[in-house]
């Protein structure tokens, strides 16, 4: 880089000491610019190189999602298997890889969910994932949410929502969280069987803490499980039973107890 400074020294006797004012002015021909993870030099055959945002197509090596973001500051990007290239909203992606990366909605990253087209193994379909059955043929997506139970058999593939016995492991009645994780259903065991109930129901002052999902304490003093922060729901119909309705997929649920998440992210830790 070539650059001429001039200097400019100017004596003020009227002041006491010397005061020495130096005006550098530099003058280059840019042949570079610093090039970081937001900036792109971009490429030009004569006169100055130019540095400027740098966009998800600029990217190299975007054959995978994982290449793409993260790598550009504030900037969200999939790939298409090939490029990387600008995250969009799911349904204008039709593309496995992209739709895979995740969409945008209302400005927020979400979760997306793929179906291909025949027997198509790259384009068609992407949706935002608000259901199990979403992902019905999307084992990628399913495995993003602790609520749906992927099964593949000789027919084919499904995504459904978790039953206590498909969540259970044998008599280990766990709380299934619901498909936003801002609540659960509770199991305890009763008669060798894992059964929705009442967390309050539970006699082991060892579990209680833990399989209510961490909405119900022991009390030394009471010796009974009771819960510990407000919120919890206990919804009785006429006939007596418990009903009610997991907010992500609109199914009732016959004697399910379903309780509130706590706000620090109970389903990360159940995950």
């Amino acid at each position: 880089m070539n650059s001429q400074y001039s200097i400019q020294e100017n004596n003020n006797k009227e002041k006491s000491g010397m005061a020495i004012y130096i005006k550098i002015l530099l003058f280059s021909n840019l042949l570079g610019g610093f090039i970081g993870t937001d900036t792109f030099l971009a490429r030009v055959t004569t006169g100055n190189k130019i540095c400027r945002l740098k966009q998800c197509e600029d990217i190299t090596g975007g054959t995978s999602n994982s290449n793409c973001n993260g790598v550009i500051l504030g900037r969200s990007c999939v790939s298409n298997g090939t490029n990387c290239m600008a995250m969009t909203a799911c349904s204008s992606q039709k593309n496995i890889t992209s739709c895979n990366g995740g969409g945008l909605e209302n400005s927020k990253q979400v979760t997306c969910a793929f179906t291909l087209t025949g027997t198509d193994k790259v384009n068609g379909t992407c949706k935002t994932f608000t259901a199990c059955a979403d992902a019905s043929k999307d084992k990628l997506a399913r495995t993003t949410n602790p609520s749906c139970k992927w099964t593949e058999n000789s027919t084919g593939t499904s995504s459904a929502n978790h039953t206590c016995d498909t969540f259970a492991t044998e008599t280990d009645c766990r709380p299934i969280p619901g498909f936003d994780g801002t609540t659960y259903t509770v199991f305890v065991l009763q008669n060798g069987k894992c059964t929705a109930a009442d967390p309050g129901t539970m006699t082991d002052n060892k579990i209680c803490y833990i399989k209510s999902a961490y909405t119900y304490s022991w009390n030394a003093a009471t010796n009974k499980c009771e819960s510990c922060i407000s919120g919890s729901v206990n919804p009785n119909n006429s006939n007596g039973s418990n009903t009610s309705t997991d907010p992500g997929t609109g199914t009732n649920t016959d004697s399910a107890f379903i309780l509130s998440a706590i706000s620090f992210g109970i389903l990360g830790l159940m995950a």
